[in-house]
């Protein structure tokens, strides 16, 4: 999976104030990635910063805001189980969809890496 190094680095690393102050990555969003509570959704700025401060090598995947927004949306919906999960499900496909085939942003490996970890994690789906 991408930035499982950069996550377990951010996951170890003993001072969450000090790792935000140095790579401008806000403290809370760094112990709820260290914690789980969230996925590693940085900017590719903050990536940089964070694997450079880390001594991790990631070469960030840039995503588009619309789809960040989707992520950090749905992920959240998910959290609160709303009863309107599947539309932010759908959202979140169509932000996969539109990012890769009518951006040109992602790649079709990175867009299928982003279904596979937040669209198909707890389905059968047939590979």
């Amino acid at each position: 999976m991408k930035f499982d190094k950069l996550a377990e680095a951010i996951t170890h690393y003993p001072d969450k104030k000090k790792l935000s102050e140095k790579t401008n990555i806000d403290e809370t969003l760094l112990k709820k990635i260290s914690n789980g509570e969230t996925s590693l959704i940085l900017n590719s700025v903050e990536i940089k910063k964070a694997s450079h401060f880390l001594g991790v090598n990631e070469k960030p995947l840039v995503l588009p805001k619309y789809l960040r927004r989707s992520i950090t949306e749905f992920e959240e919906g998910k959290k609160n189980n709303v009863s309107y999960l599947d539309c932010l499900w759908m959202d979140l496909y169509a932000s996969i969809n539109m990012a890769q085939i009518n951006d040109n942003v992602i790649t079709k490996e990175e867009a299928d890496f982003l279904r596979n970890k937040y669209l198909w994690q707890n389905t059968n789906k047939i590979e």
